[in-house]
Order: structure tokens, then C-alpha cells, then sequence
């Protein structure tokens, strides 16, 4: 970071974005099992919470979101994985 203020403050904004992210994963995981107690599978609340509760149009957002989602991760690894093999592979 450029400073230690800089530092502190992307840190704080980063635990607010992981902090956020977590609660609403526990909501949406409480919401499931409140609304859809017989759930057979605790791995498709998110998918039944989203079929279910939201318009069509939400719906496809939700989807394209979460699709971006795994590419982008996926594209993360891939990149990694390069860059491993690059350097203690084919470097030497």
C-alpha cells in the first residue's frame, strides 16, 4: 500500500465486504430453512430460494451473476496454475 492509512483502509473495507457477504449468506440460509423446512438438501436452498421467491427477470440476474461468478474464480486458478507451472516447471 502506498501508506499505512491506505492500508488500514482497504483492510476495513475488505472485512466490511466479507462481513456483508457472510450475513447474507446466513439469511438466505435461514430464510431456506424457515420457508422450505423439508429441504432435502441443505446445497440447493440457494437454488430453491431463487426458483421459487423471485421474478423471472431477478431470476436470470441472479443466474448471470452467479455464472460470472465461477468464471471469474475458475479464470483465478487457471491463471495460478499457469503461473506455478511457469515458474517451477518450464523455468528450469
Amino acid at each position: 500500500a502506498r501508506s499505512d492509512r491506505t492500508a488500514r483502509w482497504g483492510g476495513t473495507v475488505a472485512g466490511t465486504y466479507c462481513l456483508v457477504y457472510a450475513i447474507a449468506g446466513a439469511v438466505i440460509g435461514t430464510a431456506a430453512k424457515v420457508m422450505y423446512p423439508n429441504l432435502a438438501s441443505a446445497d440447493a436452498a440457494f437454488a430453491t430460494i431463487v426458483k421459487d421467491e423471485l421474478p423471472v427477470g431477478v431470476r436470470g440476474l441472479v443466474l448471470a451473476a452467479a455464472l460470472a461468478a465461477v468464471m471469474s474464480t475458475s479464470s483465478g486458478a487457471l491463471i495460478a496454475c499457469a503461473t506455478v507451472a511457469n515458474n517451477d516447471i518450464w523455468s528450469r
